[in-house]
């Protein structure tokens, strides 16, 4: 038995962990800019705020089960992009 195995996958998940929050902080912060406004100007920030424990723990799930790792890496980092393209639009315009 190989002794590092334990060690590497211990690694791999604190990885995938700190990965995941970071795309969530991501794709949290790029909703504010895509929802729209309630009344009183907060709904889409409470939206976001209430989504980031979904979004990450979904991630972590997607990332964590995964089969193929690295599609679903790809897949998240798609995500990623896509969800920085609003953000970066809002601070260039």
């Amino acid at each position: 038995m190989n002794s590092k195995a334990p060690r590497r996958r211990w690694l791999r998940e604190v990885l995938i962990l700190l990965a995941t929050f970071v795309v969530a902080l991501i794709v949290s912060a790029s909703m504010t800019t895509f929802l729209p406004e309630g009344p009183a100007r907060i709904d889409h920030v409470i939206f976001a705020v209430v989504a980031f424990p979904l979004v990450w723990a979904l991630a972590f799930m997607l990332l964590l089960g995964a089969q193929r790792r690295r599609r679903a890496w790809i897949m998240t980092g798609a995500i990623t992009v896509a969800a920085l393209v609003p953000v970066i639009g809002r601070f260039v315009s």
